[in-house]
């Protein structure tokens, strides 16, 4: 079988169209990576699950092409090997074609590891996967080729049912089909299969889905093989009808039962140890419920990663039930609305109206209730569900309260913040400065065991800096977040400083925290789109980085990085905050390329075109700390906590910063702080368990501009290199055979 096997592989990279197809193959999924994801244009990541989903639809082409260049080799008949070896030599020799091109897009995840962090587990898995996905595609198609006597025809009909199996899953969301058909599609869509492979998770029913499938056509490929031998009699036609008996039955008790492990470098996929912990206090049954319209699971089908998660969630603990329910049946969405889930509108492509739909959590425990109101995905989905039981075991919620003692307000100039954290489980209270009792709002000293959020500086007096240094050391909690200055964020961004600034400058001195006397520029700041003189953007518009709105870098406490404006760093005196009993330390830092900006004439440059884009030869350089915490000697847990920005959290940067989706990084980081505040260190992992670690963070610039295009060259020019440079030597060796 192994001269069978070597001809066969001559046969394929001799042939031109094995070798177009090839090259098709691998160009196809690297652009459809790089230019279909818009990798290069702002909304890349790291992640590779979209590259891996190209996979099914180009190997549409690629493996009824490979067949085809074996399919009725010269003198095949005469081989001295039986029909199953015959097809097995086949087949070996169209996987090995397979896997070889599919090798060579491994270029891709190379190359993506030069611009952010690429999941090992996502790109070995991945790669399984595929390996799985050709193991039962090619037994198809050489089932078909022995069926069909044309060979075009062989082809034609391979390709069709290759490209309409691969684009299943996708049929729901255009028509409006009845669940079980719903279900049999995905059931049959290699590209489906595959999801779970890209994600990082072995799945065994998928694994054994592809095992038993390839298998299955292999067997059928051998009887077809043997009944033009002419062996055909009762004795086949009984084993077929057994051996396809067999297949139905372990494809059903595949789909019904399984495992499935978690490989990611988080287990985001997966219960922690902490919720199972949580779980464990709950001496009551603990009743989740998941309404979920059937519009949105064919709309949107990562909803059964949801499911799945619940059902994991679940069975973590014997005190926990699950039920899923159907708003439309169950009538329930009244229920829904009067603990405050809408429905959200939205638009089915198979109506012309748009639908209302659901995907709501509901945990009921004693009598109390929880809501989840809206859920898509699983990023936040363990945190915000241990939160919630939490609360209702601990019958208590946690609260915040929010001081703005700046130019903005907390209703207009800081509108994210309070949905935003009451979207993540905090009551929230607004309470004014001890020097402005006169006001209708309470003071925060008035609530010693709420944690405090402070914003801006502008406006405190002195008894204001002296109440929040009491209130830290008697045991409250505070996030401060101001520079020493404000900006005029409505005209010329200019910086003004007054004695308040003094105050507060002062107040940090308690906790060993040393204000510099600049402003902090990084080479990785946002780029702004300035139009030109129409006013509008468009082909005159010029973009330029604005080094003084500097990009952190992804770090332990700010897993997806963020974005700060005008930033103040800062230096640590140890020996200043011992002499308090109190121990700082720093949270955040800029990059390595950052440096200190001075005053020019008495003023700081903060017009993009006038501020320089390297620093100067004097300039102060290196990484700095722009947060840092305080706690009290012998404790763990600070008790405040300082960002050197007040604007990162409001709404005008938010929304100025943001791109096609709300850029809430800052407030995420709010939220971390918030429970690093309160000790809840387990709630911190479980809300970054799934944070975004794969931005494109380790390039900016120019530097990412030249690494797009050797990018390109590298995972479509060097792949196609090397198949017309294995075609050709597979041709020239040909040649001398047939001589």
């Amino acid at each position: 079988m192994k001269a069978v096997f070597k001809r066969y592989l001559f046969s394929l990279w001799a042939s031109p169209l094995v070798l177009a197809s090839s090259l098709l193959f691998v160009i196809y999924v690297s652009l459809s990576f790089f230019i279909g994801s818009r990798f290069f244009l702002g909304s890349g990541t790291a992640d590779l699950h979209r590259f891996f989903s190209a996979f099914p639809s180009a190997s549409a082409l690629l493996v009824p092409a490979a067949v085809s260049a074996v399919s009725r080799t010269e003198g095949e008949s005469s081989f001295p090997v039986s029909s199953c070896g015959l097809l097995l030599a086949k087949m070996l020799a169209v996987l090995a074609a397979c896997l070889f091109c599919s090798a060579l897009t491994a270029f891709v995840p190379l190359c993506v590891s030069f611009f952010g962090d690429v999941e090992i587990a996502q790109a070995v898995l991945g790669y399984a996967g595929i390996v799985c996905c050709f193991a039962c595609t090619v037994p198809l198609v050489v089932l078909l080729f022995s069926c069909i006597r044309s060979r075009a025809a062989s082809f034609a009909v391979s390709m069709a049912l290759l490209a309409a199996a691969s684009a299943a899953h996708r049929i729901p969301l255009y028509l409006n089909l009845p669940g079980f058909l719903h279900s049999a599609l995905r059931t049959v869509s290699p590209a489906w299969r595959l999801d779970s492979f890209s994600k990082g998770i072995l799945h065994s029913r998928d694994l054994l889905f592809f095992m038993l499938t390839g298998a299955f056509f292999f067997m059928l490929a051998v009887f077809a093989e043997e009944k033009k031998r002419g062996r055909e009699g009762s004795y086949f036609a009984k084993i077929r009808i057994l051996s396809a008996a067999a297949f139905l039955i372990l494809a059903l008790m595949n789909e019904a039962a399984g495992f499935k492990a978690d490989f990611t470098a988080s287990r985001k996929f997966s219960v922690s140890a902490y919720s199972r912990n949580v779980l464990q206090q709950a001496e009551d049954p603990v009743l989740i419920s998941y309404y979920i319209s059937p519009q949105l699971k064919k709309l949107y089908p990562q909803t059964d990663d949801v499911y799945s998660f619940l059902q994991a969630y679940a069975d973590a603990s014997k005190t926990v039930f699950l039920s899923c329910l159907n708003p439309e049946k169950e009538q329930a969405a009244q229920e829904l609305m009067k603990t405050g889930v809408r429905g959200q509108p939205m638009q089915d492509a198979s109506s012309s109206r748009p639908v209302t739909v659901y995907s709501a959590v509901k945990i009921d425990y004693l009598g109390q209730s929880e809501v989840i109101p809206f859920v898509l995905d699983t990023s936040l989905l363990e945190f915000n569900l241990t939160r919630k039981i939490q609360s209702l075991i601990q019958e208590r919620k946690d609260a915040v309260q929010i001081v703005c003692a700046g130019s903005l307000d907390l209703e207009h100039g800081y509108s994210y913040v309070q949905p935003y954290l009451e979207a993540m489980g905090f009551l929230t209270i607004q309470s004014c400065l001890p020097s402005e009792r006169e006001t209708q709002l309470r003071p925060f000293t008035d609530f010693p065991g709420i944690p405090l959020i402070l914003f801006g500086s502008d406006a405190l007096a002195r008894e204001d800096c002296d109440a929040v240094v009491q209130f830290v050391m008697d045991g409250g909690k505070a996030f401060l977040a101001s520079q020493p200055y404000s900006v005029s964020l409505r005209d010329s961004w200019s910086v003004s400083r007054n004695s308040s600034n003094d105050f507060f400058e002062r107040m940090l001195f308690t906790f060993g925290i040393y204000l510099k006397q600049t402003l902090t520029c990084d080479p990785s700041g946002l780029a702004l789109a300035m139009a030109g003189s129409g006013g509008t953007a468009g082909a005159d518009t010029e973009y330029l980085t604005y080094v003084l709105w500097p990009k952190l870098a992804p770090q332990p406490y700010a897993p997806n990085g963020l974005s700060m404006f005008w930033p103040c760093a800062f230096s640590i005196d140890s020996e200043v905050a011992a002499m308090e009993q109190i121990k700082t330390e720093p949270l955040l830092f800029t990059s390595s390329r950052s440096w200190q900006m001075g005053k020019t004439d008495g003023q700081f440059l903060t017009n993009p075109f006038a501020v320089p884009a390297v620093p100067e030869p004097e300039a102060e350089q290196g990484s700095f700390a722009v947060c840092a915490a305080a706690a009290k000697e012998g404790s763990e847990v600070p008790g405040m906590i300082f960002f050197a920005d007040q604007y990162a959290f409001s709404t005008e940067m938010i929304s100025y910063s943001s791109g096609s989706s709300l850029d809430i990084r800052s407030l995420d980081f709010l939220c971390s702080s918030l429970l690093l505040l309160n000790g809840e260190n387990g709630l911190i992992v479980l809300k970054n368990k799934s944070a975004r670690t794969d931005s494109l963070y380790k390039l900016d610039g120019t530097g990412f501009q030249k690494a797009a295009r050797k990018t390109l060259l590298i995972s479509a020019g060097i792949p196609a290199f090397v198949i017309l440079s294995f075609g050709f030597a597979f041709r020239v060796r040909r040649r001398r055979f047939n001589r």
